[in-house]
């Protein structure tokens, strides 16, 4: 099934927000934003606030906060590759019976955000 025009614009949003991260070699860089109705509520990037430490024990505490604000679906560009640890971000996110959408046409960029790893 095609990617609707609206999850690749906002997923452009979220890649120019990965785009802002400064890149270190012990953890990825990624952008978000929240949409609701077509609104943005909130953009981010990893290491957006100084002295954040956000997602390196690698624990499922967005998929857990996910759930508990009651967001019903995500968009997502790629799925983390296995450089620092397994993932199971997806799998946890759908047990929980939220939707998640792979946008593969912009996958490879998605990717490239995170050149300075060697993905």
């Amino acid at each position: 099934m095609p990617t609707s025009e609206n999850d690749l614009h906002y997923m452009r949003i979220a890649l120019e927000q990965a785009k802002l991260s400064e890149p270190i070699t012990s953890a990825y860089c990624v952008g978000a934003v929240i949409v609701k109705n077509d609104t943005i509520l909130a953009t981010g990037y990893s290491r957006e606030l100084p002295g954040n430490t956000h997602a390196e024990e690698c624990k499922k505490c967005c998929v857990d906060r996910i759930k508990e604000i009651g967001i019903p679906r995500v968009v997502i560009g790629c799925g983390e590759p296995d450089k620092f640890v397994k993932c199971y971000g997806i799998e946890n996110l759908k047990e929980f019976g939220i939707e998640v959408v792979l946008v593969k046409e912009l996958e490879e960029e998605c990717l490239k955000c995170n050149k300075h790893l060697g993905i």
